[in-house]
This record gives C-alpha cells, structure tokens and sequence, in this order.
C-alpha cells in the first residue's frame, strides 16, 4: 500500500500544474498537420480488394474472403484512418 502525502497547498499546486502538463501534452499530440499524407501513403499501400474495406465508412461491416487475404492489415489500416479522420 502507498501512503499519501498529507494536503497542503503546494501539493494541491503540483498536482494542478501535473494536470495541465498533460492537457497540453494531449492537444500537442492531436496536431493534425501532415493527416492528409499520411491517409494518401495509407490508402497507397492497400491492396486493391482491400482499399473498398479500407474506405468504408459503415459502422459495423461484413468480409467475406479467404485465409490471408489481408483482414488483419485492412483493419488494422482501417482503424487507423478512423482514429486520424476524428481526433
């Protein structure tokens, strides 16, 4: 078990600018400069079967394929457009 420090005022301090540290940390993270490159290299590197499954924008969808024909990394490429189009 960890013990808390007792409160004080330069704690409650501390602990405030520790939270804003991380506001600002997150809306740095968010910079949303260079997404449109970086979605043209993602659609680039599909395969064209893969690139309508990539592009899609249902929110729950259905592939019917084969072994190894590329659901893992058109999804892992589909969560990532979905996840740089909304910050």
């Amino acid at each position: 078990m960890v013990a808390l420090p007792a409160y004080s005022p330069q704690s409650a301090q501390i602990a405030r600018e520790m939270f804003f540290a991380r506001l600002r940390g997150r809306a740095t993270a968010r910079d949303t400069k260079g997404w449109a490159e970086k979605e043209r290299l993602l659609l680039e590197s599909c395969h064209p079967f893969q690139r309508p499954f990539v592009e899609d924008t249902a929110r729950r969808i259905v592939v019917l394929c084969s072994g190894r024909a590329g659901k893992t990394s058109g999804g892992k490429r589909r969560r990532r457009k979905t996840s740089c189009g909304s910050p």
